[in-house]
């Protein structure tokens, strides 16, 4: 094969990936795939008291900010701590790229300028990944005697972090924050740009969230 055709081959190669990728993208834009796909990992079991709360980090900025996904778990956790479905909440979440900023001691900040800390708070700042902090859970919980957890995180989230936390030894009680309401992202042939970028958002968190269920299933996490 001379270079020439060689060239030609791999530039219709390049040219027809890209159109089955513009091809796919389309679909997950204006149908409700990705909205489904996203569904299947979520959980409707019915919130009850426990003996704790434990809340995921799930991001922090390089200034130390809370990401947007640590926020929305921390306040919905404190709304439960608040509301008392537990007397004690566990933070956890160390920093993978500079252990200097943990995400649970920003937490733990938040919620004491919101006027909630003090000995009801349990901070955790090594445990960077979610069987990490599954296992640092599960330890909390057998020296404090605490029977049952309640797991705050991220919908897309919930279902690895409850396999891994039911792995480590721990009764877990799902407890998804921001949970999405309304019909929007069920709707076939929606354009809105509203629709359009929760659909491309949830694809990615998909795509994420399956391939490390297959990791961790692989290395017998969950």
């Amino acid at each position: 094969m001379t270079i020439v055709r060689a060239g030609r081959v791999v530039r219709a190669v390049v040219v027809r990936g890209l159109a089955a990728l513009g091809l796919v993208v389309l679909i997950v834009a204006v149908t409700p795939v990705a909205h489904w796909g996203v569904a299947a990992l979520e959980t409707d079991a019915p919130l009850v008291r426990a003996d704790a709360i434990a809340i995921l980090g799930g991001g922090i900025r390089n200034d130390g900010v809370l990401g947007d996904q640590t926020l929305r778990r921390l306040v919905y956790g404190l709304r439960l701590f608040r509301q008392g479905y537990a007397p004690v909440v566990i933070l956890t979440g160390g920093n993978p790229t500079d252990p200097s900023l943990p995400e649970s001691e920003a937490m733990a900040r938040v919620a004491s300028e919101l006027g909630l800390s003090g000995p009801a708070f349990i901070v955790e700042t090594r445990a960077a990944r979610t069987v990490d902090q599954a296992r640092v859970i599960a330890d909390i919980a057998r020296a404090r005697g605490f029977k049952s957890v309640i797991l705050v995180t991220s919908p897309t989230h919930v279902h690895r972090a409850y396999q891994a936390m039911r792995k480590a030894g721990v009764r877990v009680i799902p407890g998804p924050a921001d949970r999405r309401t309304g019909d929007a992202p069920t709707r076939w042939l929606t354009l809105n740009p509203a629709s359009v970028m929760l659909r491309l958002a949830d694809a990615a968190a998909l795509t994420y969230e399956y391939a490390a269920l297959t990791l961790y299933w692989w290395r017998g996490w969950i």
